[in-house]
């Protein structure tokens, strides 16, 4: 069975805070990408032919796609902060804007953006997911996590990031609890804590889904990230109004610094997370019956059966959803 997410690629992190105008062959993110999509299969021609492939270098599609698409957040990053709006009497009426480029905070983020594109086009593609809403939720947090941060709105661009980490830690409660899942899909569902006694962490560590050293990092992570949406004054955009530091709707080194290592941090953990997430399911999946993918019916589908390269495949429309799933009929 193929592991979607290796261990070996565990080994590349955390990431290296390194300028993006530096990456080379030698980036531990290029080498991470390698190895996640380091896996055998086969391509089967609609004459029968098979031909196996390795899909190694698509790791280095991966990554060039991500540099091309980092350039354009970069020039956002840059011309946002060019666009200072210091407040009337803020000593800070100069400011100094970085080259994102060369700036190893950024390209330590960027890398884990990157990364998580990866990680998410291989869970997808392998239909290894418990929860597919979760996953494709994750990845629109972070775009909108760096549209923030772009936009110098740095309080939201956290606060987002929390929910990244709730988007993680949900489905491996999910997972263990069914019932409690369908009521979520259902919108019947009253989300609990993560954090406390009888926060979904602790569950977790009590059913040894999760161990307590992990429980303890995520939920520090989560702390942290918290402080935002609950209101703390060192978190707010307009912070030192009542002392006199309030500096206006400019560009702030620090807090760029700082959302980039939460950033960071939350990718990071979040990989981890995912994989987990990923092995779990494998365990728990119903085996030898139908069952979609996408909203886990096992009862409705339309069935079709037809040919191709040579061989029998059956095709499975589930009618709860619409989610369409083929194999091979001699598939198990």
């Amino acid at each position: 069975m193929i592991d979607i997410i290796p261990e070996k690629v565990l080994s590349y992190l955390p990431f290296s805070s390194e300028p993006l105008s530096q990456w080379n062959e030698a980036t531990d993110l290029l080498k991470f990408l390698y190895t996640l999509h380091d896996k055998s299969g086969t391509i089967i021609a609609q004459n029968g032919t098979r031909t196996p492939v390795n899909y190694r270098e698509y790791g280095k599609v991966v990554y060039e796609r991500g540099q091309k698409e980092l350039e354009s957040w970069i020039q956002q990053f840059t011309t946002t902060a060019g666009k200072a709006r210091p407040a009337p009497a803020s000593i800070t009426q100069k400011v100094e804007v970085p080259n994102f480029a060369y700036d190893p905070a950024f390209g330590k983020a960027a890398k884990y953006f990157i990364a998580w594109d990866g990680v998410v086009g291989e869970t997808l593609s392998e239909s290894a997911f418990f929860s597919i809403e979760h996953v494709i939720e994750s990845e629109d947090d972070l775009e909108c996590s760096l549209y923030l941060a772009a936009g110098l709105y740095y309080k939201q661009a956290l606060q987002v990031l929390r929910n990244f980490i709730e988007d993680l830690v949900l489905p491996i409660h999910f997972c263990g609890n069914p019932s409690e899942f369908s009521a979520w899909k259902s919108n019947e569902y009253r989300t609990p804590q993560l954090r406390g006694n009888n926060g979904v962490l602790n569950k977790l560590v009590e059913r040894r889904i999760l161990s307590a050293e992990e429980a303890t990092e995520t939920a520090n992570l989560y702390g942290d990230l918290s402080a935002c949406t609950h209101g703390a004054e060192k978190r707010l955009l307009n912070r030192g109004i009542y002392a006199g530091r309030w500096a206006g709707h400019v560009f702030q080194y620090s807090d760029f610094l700082e959302w980039a290592k939460y950033f960071s941090e939350s990718v990071n953990l979040g990989i981890y997370l995912l994989r987990l997430n990923i092995n779990q399911w494998r365990t728990l999946r119903p085996v030898g019956k139908r069952f979609c993918d996408v909203c886990h019916n096992s009862e409705d589908f339309d069935i079709e059966k037809y040919e191709f390269a040579k061989e029998p495949h059956v095709k499975y429309r589930c009618l709860k959803c619409g989610h369409e799933m083929t194999f091979s009929d001699s598939s198990t």
